[in-house]
């Protein structure tokens, strides 16, 4: 696991070090803010507006983000490691990339017990622990506070994304939609409560 991590972050390292000019992608902020006020009628008044300029003041930042960055679009071929699944490339800052990793490798498990492991095929756990060492990796420390910090950042992001895209995939009040969206909002809510920023 720890080549396959040290890979894995070296190469989001190479992708976050792009340069991207305005307009040759979307900007992944842009995607965000909308993803939060779609949002605006489902949180409290103060949490959604707080959502919204938390995102907004993330930094520009002209940087590649893959925008789905798991294991099952990072490929080995012939000792070469190479990335497929082109369509969500984006420019922005880092943050916006974790939060898509959080939820493939861990959020979308949270969120569905039944069916955590299946969209990666590995065990929930394993997928679990590497998340978490490619976060030690990217970010060059061991120190839980600081990648917790730098986690729950994202978390904010990923759990804006999941819930607003089961409201519209499944809806309100349905037996599948319900339990994510108030893992969802029940966590976004705490979250809010203890970050001012979305930077690292």
């Amino acid at each position: 696991m720890d080549c396959l991590v040290d890979q894995f972050a070296t190469l989001l390292k190479k992708i976050h070090n792009t340069d991207v000019e305005p307009g040759e992608m979307p900007n992944m902020k842009e995607v965000a803010l909308t993803w939060a006020d779609y949002l605006k009628p489902y949180l409290p008044s103060e949490s959604a507006e707080k959502l919204h300029n938390l995102i907004a003041a993330v930094p520009d930042v002209h940087k590649m983000i893959h925008g789905d960055y798991h294991t099952k679009n990072v490929m080995l071929q012939k000792g070469e490691v190479l990335l497929i699944d082109m369509d969500t490339l984006s420019y922005g800052h880092p943050i916006f990339e974790f939060a898509s990793m959080f939820l493939g490798f861990v959020g979308f498990g949270e969120a569905d017990p039944k069916t955590a492991g299946e969209f990666l095929g590995i065990p929930y756990d394993l997928s679990c622990q590497f998340f978490e060492k490619s976060m030690e990796k990217y970010l060059g420390t061991t120190d839980k506070k600081t990648i917790d910090d730098v986690v729950n950042k994202a978390r904010i992001i990923g759990y804006t994304r999941l819930m607003r895209r089961t409201i519209k995939r499944i809806g309100l009040n349905t037996p599948e939609g319900q339990p994510t969206i108030d893992l969802c909002k029940r966590n976004l809510l705490t979250l809010l409560s203890q970050y001012d920023t979305l930077t690292f």
